[in-house]
């Protein structure tokens, strides 16, 4: 008897730690187009392998990409690196992001959500804050 109390007891156990997983990884595909005058904005995963702009460009792939950029609020203004010239700015949690480019690209992205990420909202020079949720 007391085996099939234990064997009971390791199910439920097992069961509450999966459906209560704090963290959830995943792979996403993002099609960057060149049409026209394609602006591509996107979200990255709050746990991500970029450290900065220069990350995202050569991830992406450097021949296919114009640029990529995002909007600073702090200076109301945009912050764009194109491989060579530009801010090679910081990649932020929440932050969106844009890509210019020269050919289409399916970009594929991996990262993990991040239950306890706070985004901050600045108010400061024209009071714009460009958000981004991931995935």
């Amino acid at each position: 008897m007391r085996m099939k109390f234990f064997a009971v007891v390791f199910v439920a156990l097992l069961i509450c730690s999966v459906a209560f997983a704090s963290n959830m990884g995943f792979k996403i595909t993002i099609n960057l187009s060149n049409a026209g005058l394609a602006q591509n904005w996107f979200s990255l995963p709050y746990h991500n392998n970029y450290a900065n702009a220069g990350a995202i460009y050569n991830d992406i792939g450097g021949a296919a990409t114009t640029s990529v950029s995002r909007w600073n609020a702090t200076s109301s203004s945009f912050e764009t690196w194109n491989g060579r010239i530009g801010t090679n700015f910081t990649v932020s949690t929440g932050e969106g992001y844009m890509a210019t480019m020269t050919s289409p690209v399916a970009w594929v992205v991996v990262g993990s959500h991040d239950p306890g990420a706070a985004i901050s909202v600045v108010n400061a020079g024209l009071g714009q804050n460009w958000l981004s949720v991931p995935y």
